[in-house]
């Protein structure tokens, strides 16, 4: 009876243990006189993550047309053609499996061009970043 007892208990007890990691989440920051980026990437592991990223307009005016790219030193970035004469925020999500995933160390090159105008910046880590998406 005690046997069956202990088998129970730790049965009971492994069901009831989480080994799942929480994943990883880091979050770029980068900024000039237009524009500001805000590149997160969640990691479940070395070779899946999710991307969230959001790059706001600060300056005068409303562009229409804008063309951007997120550049990554891995496989991956992120880009696009956009209108921007209701808002100023472009937002965008992706995920990938079996990919290269970004660390702390990374640098990411952020290149827009809008109403003939063209604009560059680093976009790096940022420890201090917390609820930039909203």
């Amino acid at each position: 009876m005690k046997k069956w007892l202990l088998i129970l208990t730790l049965i009971l007890l492994a069901g009831c243990s989480n080994t799942s990691k929480a994943p990883e989440v880091l979050v770029f920051t980068g900024e000039s006189e237009n524009w500001r980026v805000n590149y997160i990437s969640s990691q479940s592991n070395e070779t899946e993550q999710e991307i969230e990223y959001r790059i706001d307009y600060l300056g005068s005016g409303d562009p229409e047309e804008v063309s951007y790219s997120v550049l990554t030193n891995i496989e991956s970035g992120s880009s696009g053609n956009v209108n921007l004469s209701e808002t100023k925020v472009i937002r965008g999500s992706g995920s990938c499996g079996g990919c290269a995933t970004l660390n702390k160390d990374d640098v990411l090159q952020f290149e827009v061009e809008w109403d003939g105008q063209q604009e560059s910046f680093e976009v790096t880590y940022d420890e201090d970043a917390r609820g930039v998406m909203e």
